[in-house]
């Protein structure tokens, strides 16, 4: 892998760790917000920083294995101004959370429509790569965030009874 193509995809990982910890912020106002309902927004927000240690783990991976037999390559293009559109929206709805801007059902809806973003979607599918440890790593995100995507169906299909 060329090595400009490495600096960017970790600056593309840096940025989706970003992104990761900017929805974390977005549950934990959200459980301030909806003290009946914090457990759920407080797990939410920590496994979503678990995905941030996760993706820094992607990161360190590549950046020990360059130069060895072991190949990275970028399958998937995000640009750095559309991960940065991606955290400034939930930036955005953090905020609106916190200053009573929206109800707990359409925040909902908001986190649902994050966790199903292009972004937070098939981190397994960002790199093609035959390591072991990297493909279990950013399959285990994919996991985790399906998993956050049927929660939060569940706890939106509960507001709308």
């Amino acid at each position: 892998m060329k090595t400009h193509n490495i600096n960017e995809l970790l600056q593309i990982l840096e940025a989706m760790r970003q992104a990761e910890l900017a929805m974390s912020v977005l549950y934990k106002i959200c459980a301030k917000k909806w003290a009946e309902d914090s457990q759920f927004w407080l797990n939410l927000s920590k496994d979503e920083i678990h995905h941030s240690e996760n993706v820094k783990m992607l990161s360190i991976i590549i950046q020990e294995k360059i130069g060895t037999q072991v190949n990275f390559q970028p399958l998937r293009s995000f640009t750095l101004n559309s991960i940065q559109s991606f955290i400034s929206g939930t930036m955005d709805s953090a905020e609106r959370v916190r200053h009573d801007k929206i109800s707990q059902k359409s925040a909902l809806a908001i986190a649902l429509d994050v966790e199903r973003s292009a972004i937070e979607r098939k981190y397994a599918e960002l790199v093609k790569t035959d390591d072991i440890e990297y493909k279990t790593i950013s399959t285990s995100i994919d996991k985790e965030t399906q998993i956050h995507r049927d929660k939060i169906e569940k706890k939106l299909a509960e507001q709308t009874k």
